[in-house]
Formats: C-alpha cells, sequence, structure tokens
C-alpha cells in the first residue's frame, strides 16, 4: 500500500513497523508517526506545508517509477530465478559427490559435504544487490547490557559513586575492568547500525548531507541539554564534575564535541568523540559505490595503526583520537555489518556460544587478577574487541535465520528496552548517581547491609530516572527533529 501510495506521488505517514523491509529512506520518501497524537501533527504539518508535501510525494514517486517498476520487478524476479537454480544446482552436486572412505579397524567414514550455501535475499532496489537488514532486536539487546555495564561501571569505578559516597570498604572494585569492556561493545554496535542503515544511502544524491544531518539531530539536541545541565553545575561546584581528571574541561569543545586533552563536562562525551570522527569516515564513503566500501574501511586501518605507533607522547588531541585503537572496534562493526547485509552466516550459534565462553573466561581472569586495566590497546582491540565483533556476529545471524533471540532469552524484552533507551541512559546516569550519592552519604549509616542497599539502590534509580527522561524528553525531541532533518528538493 505504501508503494501505491508513492506511485501515485502522495506524500506518506507511516508507522516504522509498517514501513520496515522497504528500501526507503525516513524523510526523504516518507515520514514516520508512531502514536495518534504524532500522525495528527505530522499530517497537519504536511498539510500546512506545500512545498514538504509536493517533494515528498515527488521523491516516493521517482523511487516507485525508476526501481519498482513492471520491467524492473521482472529483471529482479528472473535474477532470483536463476541465482535459485544455480545453487540447487551446486548443492545437489555436492550431495552426489560425497566419498566414502574406509577407516581404521574397517569402519566407514563418511566424508561430509558442506551445509547448503543461504539463499540471496532479493535484490535492493537501490544497488540491485541485497535488501536492507532492517531493525536488528538481537543488537539492541547487547546495547542494552552494554549500557548497563556502563552505569555499572561508573559506581564501582576508582573514581566512581561508591568510591566517593558510600561508607566503607569498596565491595565492586574488581568488576570494574570487566565492565569497562562495554565500550568496545558500543563501538563494535556502531559499526555495525552505521553500516546497515546507510548502506541503500551509497552513491545516491545528498547521502552525505542526509546521513549527518540525521546524526547531528539525532545526538546533538539531547546532548546539548545535558551538557547544559552539567555546565551549571560546573559553574556552582566545579569539583563535583570530573574530579579524578587532571585537565579541567573544556567548554567550547565540550559543547560542540571536539577532541580536548581531559574529558568533556559530560564525562562519558569522550566517546561521542570517537562516533563523531567515524560519522566523518562513513560521510567519506558514502561519495562512492558500495564496492569501495571495503578498501575505504581497510585503508582507515592502516591509517589508524601508524598513527598510533607514531604519534608522541602527549600528542595533540586530535592526533590521540586518529592514533586510538578503539577505531578498530568500528571497524570490526563495519566488517559485520557488511556480512549481515550480503547474508554471510555461517554457523550462528557456535560463534555466539563459544565467543561468549571466551568473554567470560578472561572476564573471570580479569576478576582474579584485580587487574585494574588492560594489559595494552592492542589487547584490547585484538580480544575483547574481536570476541564483542563474534557475539554481536552470532546474534545477528541467529537472528536473520529465524531465531528470535531476545524473545527466547530471559529478560530479552527488557534488554531490548533499555537498548532503546541507551542513549539517555549514557548521558544523564552519571549526573544522576551523583545526586543519588551526595543524598546516600547524608542519610545511611555505616554498615555492610546499607553498602549493599544503596550500591542497588542508586543503580535502580539511575536507570529508571534516566528512562523516564527518554520517555519524556529525547522522545519528543526525535519527533522533532526527526521530520526536519532531511527536507527534500
Amino acid at each position: 500500500k505504501i508503494f501505491e501510495a508513492l506511485a501515485m506521488g502522495k506524500p506518506v505517514v507511516a508507522t516504522s513497523v509498517g514501513a520496515e523491509g522497504l528500501p526507503l529512506i525516513e524523510g526523504e520518501h516518507f515520514l514516520t508517526a508512531e502514536d495518534p497524537d504524532e500522525f495528527a501533527r505530522t499530517v497537519v504539518g504536511l498539510m500546512e506545508d506545500r512545498e514538504r508535501r509536493r517533494g515528498l510525494g515527488a521523491a516516493g514517486r521517482r523511487l516507485v517509477t525508476e526501481r519498482h517498476s513492471w520491467s524492473e520487478v521482472v529483471r529482479t524476479f528472473d535474477l532470483l530465478c536463476q541465482e535459485t537454480v544455480a545453487a540447487n544446482a551446486s548443492a545437489t552436486a555436492r550431495a552426489r559427490g560425497r566419498r566414502h572412505r574406509r577407516g581404521r579397524g574397517g569402519r566407514r567414514r563418511v566424508i561430509a559435504r558442506r551445509p547448503q550455501d543461504t539463499p540471496p535475499g532479493p535484490a535492493d532496489p537501490v544497488g540491485g544487490e541485497v535488501p536492507r537488514v532492517g531493525k536488528l532486536r538481537a543488537v539492541q539487546a547487547l546495547r542494552g547490557v552494554a549500557i548497563l555495564l556502563v552505569v555499572w561501571t561508573h559506581i564501582s569505578a576508582p573514581y566512581g559513586t561508591e568510591t566517593h559516597y558510600i561508607h566503607g570498604p569498596s565491595l565492586t572494585h574488581w568488576s570494574h575492568t570487566p565492565a569497562l569492556l562495554s565500550v568496545d561493545l558500543f563501538f563494535v554496535i556502531s559499526g555495525v547500525v552505521i553500516t546497515v542503515t546507510a548502506w541503500p544511502a551509497f552513491s545516491t544524491p545528498r547521502a552525505s548531507r542526509s546521513f549527518l544531518l540525521r546524526r547531528l539531530t539525532r545526538i546533538y539536541p539531547l546532548y546539548f541539554i545535558v551538557t547544559a545541565v552539567v555546565f551549571a553545575v560546573f559553574l556552582v561546584h566545579p569539583g563535583l564534575i570530573n574530579s579524578h581528571d587532571a585537565h579541567r574541561p573544556e567548554i567550547a569543545q565540550s559543547f560542540l564535541i571536539l577532541p580536548q586533552p581531559g574529558d568533556p563536562l559530560v564525562g562519558v562525551g569522550w566517546t561521542l568523540v570517537y562516533e563523531f570522527y567515524f560519522y566523518a569516515i562513513f560521510i567519506f564513503a558514502l561519495q562512492f559505490r558500495r564496492r569501495w566500501l571495503p578498501w575505504i574501511i581497510g585503508v582507515w586501518t592502516i591509517v589508524t595503526i601508524v598513527v598510533h605507533l607514531s604519534a608522541p607522547p602527549g600528542a595533540n588531541p586530535y592526533v590521540v583520537v586518529a592514533g586510538n585503537l578503539m577505531n578498530l572496534d568500528f571497524v570490526l562493526g563495519t566488517v559485520i555489518g557488511y556480512l549481515a547485509i550480503k547474508r554471510v552466516i555461517v554457523t550462528p550459534r557456535f560463534v555466539l556460544g563459544g565467543a561468549t565462553a571466551a568473554l567470560a573466561v578472561l572476564c573471570a581472569v580479569l576478576v582474579v587478577t584485580d587487574a585494574q586495566r588492560l594489559p595494552s590497546p592492542w589487547f584490547e582491540a585484538a580480544v575483547p574487541g574481536v570476541l564483542f565483533a563474534l557475539i554481536v556476529y552470532g546474534a545477528i545471524g541467529m537472528e536473520l535465520t529465524g531465531m528470535d533471540l531476545t524473545g527466547q532469552l530471559i529478560g530479552g524484552r527488557f534488554l531490548e528496552r533499555m537498548g532503546d533507551a541507551s542513549y539517555s541512559i549514557y548521558l544523564w546516569h552519571v549526573l544522576i548517581l551523583n545526586i543519588c550519592g551526595i543524598v546516600i552519604a547524608r542519610i545511611l549509616p555505616r554498615s555492610v547491609v546499607t553498602h549493599v542497599l544503596a550500591l542497588v539502590v542508586v543503580f535502580v534509580i539511575a536507570v529508571v530516572a534516566a528512562l523516564w527522561l527518554y520517555e519524556r524528553l529525547e522522545r519528543p525531541l526525535r519527533r522533532i527533529f526527526r521530520t526536519r532533518a532531511d527536507p527534500p528538493g
């Protein structure tokens, strides 16, 4: 029905679920709304904006006539038939070619054929290769795991809530380093999500502009609000903001998400500097055809390693960002996203189970040895980064092969919900933890029981309060900026 409306040149407003799986770019071909009030506002806004209405209708009709005409559908269907016949013929030939050999003791040993290749998906109307993957619920659940670990990191850190505000010796210091690995998981997921969502836009008109506007309007409004709140606190009581850092936060760089010697006003904002660096690489890649993406990412990998090896101690903050080996997490995520798009799925259950077990062993070693940090940046890129990449790959593979991973796991829906709200939790939780810590330090007596109770309470309050802010602040902001991020024409 959406394609029929687009073919008539009509502007379309639909839910994200209704348009899921269609090769449409939100803001260019259609607008999304998730509830009745939002539908009403969006429709009325279109009725009052003639140019916007005409632009959406023209872009939608152009998409359908160029990529979904009968001739194009017939060509795609013919290609699918040929690929399917070829794949089945190859599988039949392999089955007939199985050889039986005799092992020792006269027992027969069977040389099994490889599993049949995954059937190819329908051609992507944008580029003639594969369909858009759509929302990956397993990835959202993993993002939920990552954000809960980030919250715990800032409770258990040597400079965290427990050390600063809760009476008595630390009970959680042993968990800080394993929880800190969550940043690698976030960066891998970011590489996957950006690759999958931007895939249809490669080499299309205004792809880079649209991508940049979407990223800016997705990240900056909420970040600006949180930074402004923290800045107000900083003006009144500077010691409450990043007191663990030898460098005072630089105000302009903090608001603009630019590199600086220390942490920005919003301490966790340092990761957004790397996110924007990755976005800059991807904006460059969007200027070319998709087939150049592996080469561009490969060159970026080499540049990262060279800068890391050659940068002197105390180098310029921009050089430090360019040479940080955590950038390789984005590279790994891009590779996983590319494999997901191409439907290259190999034993996902085994990959997920094996990588999870290996990660559990790594965390156990870190706990037993009471490691305060990982051995080296190379180790972090080569071990946790690769393990998280394999976990994400296995989870995506199981979902793409039909298994509802989040539905079968206990707490899967909850983790998916945490993933949806992860940005709000990420930005707000440190400030909320500090507020909770100040209150707890004044009212709770010294005892092991109250110590454990305080840890649980501050964790729950930080998550619940950030979830409330997600519903009341981030989601309305996203609705406001989503319809303005990519005006047609």
